[in-house]
């Protein structure tokens, strides 16, 4: 069996452990998926706030070993954004979102742009998705990341912003990447809010992995889904209100070195 590590981002910096149940709960969904394609977890890195060494816990990776990230990561998070994650400039976390840079131009809460040459690859039908805005603030009409505003590129910034239909929509994604630098091989699963993590790590689970065809020994990879969010007015006790959701992949692209 290979080895699965875990990378941990933090959104508070005062308590920070109060803030891994969701993350602990995705990871669990895919430690599912992923023992079944020969992974044990080994080992977890806390990327705490404020850390003062940026080469702190630095471990070592056999060639085949993955490290999984489940929250979004920290792109272009500002100290003035709502729903904040924390970034630390430690040398796993720059090596990383360097990678992440590949694909997005921007990501955070609020909005996610894709680059250019990435958007081009949605797949037809979907192309008014490669820049969204995403709803932040909790209420009745909004529980969630859900879709606010959609748009195309237009020639160097989003064409025209349309306001999406009355179906609450959101994504998630799946980037893969090959073993660079100091890190292992990665595999990063999130949903634009932790709630969107958790319901697209349940759709993972109930097939949708397999259907993808997903090779953790082959080329690196980015899939963007979309999907329906039907979120019960009382808090469930378990996923199963998961289980009949739609979805779509609207982008499945492998990603050059």
């Amino acid at each position: 069996m290979n080895k699965l590590y875990r990378f941990q981002y933090f959104t508070s910096e005062k308590f920070p452990f109060l803030h891994q149940v969701r993350d602990l709960e995705i990871f669990v969904e895919l430690s599912h998926i992923l023992y079944k394609n020969g992974y044990v977890y080994e080992d977890s890195f806390l990327n705490y706030p404020n850390m003062v060494d940026k080469k702190a816990g630095l471990l070592t990776f056999g060639k085949n070993d993955l490290m999984i990230l489940t929250t979004r990561p920290p792109l272009s998070d500002r100290k003035l954004h709502k729903r904040r994650i924390y970034s630390t400039d430690h040398i796993y976390e720059i090596q990383l979102l360097e990678q992440i840079r590949t694909c997005f131009m921007s990501l955070s809460r609020q909005v996610m742009f894709l680059n250019h040459n990435i958007a081009m690859q949605l797949h037809e039908g979907f192309e008014d998705r490669a820049c969204i805005a995403f709803c932040v603030n909790q209420n009745k009409s909004n529980k969630s990341a859900g879709y606010r505003e959609i748009s195309e590129f237009g020639y160097a910034e989003p064409k025209k912003w349309s306001k999406v239909s009355k179906i609450q929509k959101s994504c998630a994604f799946i980037l893969f990447f090959e073993k660079a630098g100091i890190l292992p091989k990665m595999l990063h699963v999130f949903g634009i809010g932790g709630e969107e993590g958790l319901i697209f790590s349940r759709i993972l689970r109930n097939g949708l992995w397999e259907k993808l065809e997903i090779n953790l020994n082959g080329p690196s990879r980015l899939i963007m889904v979309e999907f329906e969010i039907h979120v019960p007015e009382k808090y469930p006790t378990n996923l199963d209100f998961v289980n009949n959701f739609k979805y779509d992949v609207i982008l499945d692209t492998e990603l050059s070195r």
